[in-house]
């Protein structure tokens, strides 16, 4: 956990770091620092129970495809410029039990908590784990399945539309495709030694050491 701190503060003050605007919400607010934490230490917590380098490199890595497709809808909307009735026809079929206005305002917050947690499994695979087989092939993994859900977004906009999706064997291509890209790199070798152990035995409580600000921030 301290970790994962020590390296996410450092690429808070790293003027060149290109996660720096990413990670301003993370340092606006103790108390969103708080919540961020506290779920980072159950994550961290349950990869470092097993003390054997390939379990946690295991679990990480599966902690690492978790957190990215968490993530994936805020940065398929960002980079796809989806607004307007297209974004309320995805939310309206992805989240059936929530009004727009709060499915946007949870899943924004679940987008920011798991991109922060991302940065920090990633650092941790390759600079305690050393798990560069692993990192090689995490790069195209997310390109797959950023396609896959693209696509499966896609039918949902072209379905709002009135409109025939004609690329429905695309989503079942790029799906098997993402699941057999991960299946193998789960069984790829981990070359290191080092282990994630918690620097703390409970879930820390709120920071405090986090100056907060007035300015909200807004997605």
């Amino acid at each position: 956990m301290q970790e994962s701190e020590s390296y996410i503060e450092t690429l808070h003050h790293e003027s060149f770091s290109t996660n720096q605007a990413i990670l301003e919400p993370l340092f606006d607010n103790p108390k969103t620092y708080g919540q961020w934490e506290a779920g980072h230490f159950r994550l961290m917590k349950s990869i470092a129970e097993d003390m054997r380098v390939v379990s946690q490199a295991m679990r990480l890595r599966k902690t690492c495809f978790a957190l990215m497709h968490q993530k994936a809808l805020f940065e398929f909307l960002r980079n796809n410029k989806i607004v307007g009735n297209e974004r309320n026809a995805i939310f309206s079929t992805l989240f059936t039990s929530l009004d727009y206005s709060n499915a946007v305002i949870a899943e924004h917050g679940r987008y920011l908590r798991s991109t922060w947690s991302f940065v920090c499994a990633d650092h941790l695979s390759s600079a305690l784990l050393h798990d560069g087989f692993f990192e090689h092939e995490l790069e195209n993994y997310q390109a797959i399945y950023a396609d896959y859900f693209a696509a499966y977004c896609g039918r949902i906009i072209a379905e709002n539309r009135g409109e025939e999706f004609a690329l429905e064997p695309l989503i079942t291509h790029l799906k098997v495709m993402a699941a057999e890209k991960r299946k193998g790199m789960l069984t790829l070798p981990v070359s290191g030694s080092a282990q994630i152990k918690l620097s703390a035995g409970r879930a820390p409580a709120t920071s405090t050491r986090h100056r907060p600000r007035a300015r909200p921030y807004y997605c």
